[in-house]
């Protein structure tokens, strides 16, 4: 591509991110979100998610830690998506604990989402825990969510198989 003056897009470049996160490649990681940034001029907002996303994707939990911690010292806006995706991370890295400790920040900054909920919903189910799984269904009700059709759908699913 770049032999080609073709610049590749966010897409490719998440890919790329993806395998290099999957094989523990951490300077390759951060190699490529630089060049994101230098040479596609991809905005550092839109860079450090797919970032994020790759450490979570891969259950490199600490690195993805770390990145946080880093885009915090930069002064940059943690979007909720950041919080999203670290908990999704967390949640497939069987930290439960952990993950249910961003939702209270998540909480305390108002920036809780129906898809966060549904993402410890299915981590509780798929734990086979689905008493936690219901009171995250009230707890998300009460918060004035409306659960997705999906999150209804996994808790049926899980009931009719459970049977």
């Amino acid at each position: 591509m770049v032999r080609n003056d073709m610049i590749p897009d966010i897409k490719v470049y998440r890919l790329l991110l993806n395998c290099l996160a999957d094989c523990g490649d951490v300077d390759g990681v951060y190699l490529v979100a630089n060049n994101m940034i230098k040479v596609s001029e991809i905005p550092e907002q839109d860079v450090y998610p797919c970032v994020l996303n790759s450490f979570c994707v891969s259950g490199r939990i600490r690195e993805a830690l770390e990145l946080i911690r880093d885009i915090k010292n930069k002064n940059l806006t943690l979007s909720p998506v950041y919080f999203e995706i670290l908990v999704k991370g967390l949640c497939k890295a069987d930290k439960m604990d952990d993950a249910l400790e961003i939702v209270d920040i998540m909480k305390k900054r108002n920036i809780v989402d129906h898809v966060v909920y549904s993402i410890l919903i299915s981590t509780y189910l798929r734990a086979n825990d689905v008493p936690r799984a219901f009171d995250l269904l009230e707890g998300m009700k009460e918060a004035g969510l409306t659960p997705l059709t999906s999150t209804y759908t996994e808790l049926m699913q899980h009931l009719f198989n459970d049977n």
